[in-house]
């Protein structure tokens, strides 16, 4: 059998150098393969498709947009009406007023612009310095350069390296790494509005001890934010 053309990302190509798993169609929570078995999407196709497939509606609605406009540039200023209000309604669904909203084609991109936008916004008030990225160990979305950088799982970073350089990474459930961390590099390095991403159990500990230390050590109380616990739904 001949060599498929097609490249899988996240995968061992070499065993599935010849043959894919083929998923042919969709409805509702059901995928089928190319051999006629039916199989649950339990991780909605890598959380995408959380609606379902065979949604007619979805399908009229995208052929519509396709005969008036199928797509078009927003750079240099450019903009569509389906564009302002897609945006406005993303806007209207967070819980302070004045949001804006910056279109990407999925985590890995957004990692990346976050990245780059936070050193970017301490470049334009004067800190050009203030950029260095601390992430936590197993922590992952994307594998854009940022995303690869900041990756915690050691499969998806071993080959490559830091390809962004000023990253640090500490353990995931270690609050006293991260404080070593951040006096390491001084906090005037860092930003001070520490806002935590914890997955897992009693973030209110892991938060509280970060934020007594930078009340502590380092932090103007007027600006601190004593970390935001949340958890992924």
């Amino acid at each position: 059998m001949a060599e498929r053309s097609f490249w899988n990302p996240m995968t061992n190509v070499g065993a599935f150098r010849e043959r894919g798993n083929t998923i042919v169609r969709g409805e509702g929570s059901t995928v089928w393969d190319d051999a006629g078995n039916a199989l649950l999407d339990v991780s909605a196709a890598l959380w995408y498709c959380n609606v379902g497939y065979g949604r007619a509606e979805l399908a009229d609605a995208a052929a519509a947009q396709m005969r008036e406009l199928s797509s078009y540039k927003t750079y240099d200023g450019f903009t569509s009406p389906k564009t302002e209000e897609l945006a406005s309604r993303v806007a209207s669904l967070l819980p302070f007023d004045g949001a804006k909203v910056f279109f990407t084609s999925g985590g890995g991109e957004s990692i990346d612009t976050a990245a780059k936008l936070a050193r970017a916004y301490w470049g334009a008030t004067g800190k050009p310095d203030k950029h260095v990225i601390i992430s936590r160990q197993f922590a992952y979305h994307g594998s854009n350069a940022y995303g690869t950088s900041l990756g915690g799982m050691q499969a998806l970073v071993q080959d490559y390296g830091r390809l962004v350089p000023e990253v640090e990474q500490v353990p995931w459930d270690d609050a006293e790494a991260l404080a070593a961390a951040i006096d390491k590099r001084l906090i005037d390095l860092i930003a001070p509005n520490l806002k935590v991403l914890f997955i897992g159990i009693n973030p209110g500990l892991y938060t509280a001890a970060i934020g007594r230390h930078l009340d502590a050590q380092h932090a103007d109380p007027d600006r601190t934010n004593q970390g935001e616990p949340c958890r992924r739904p």
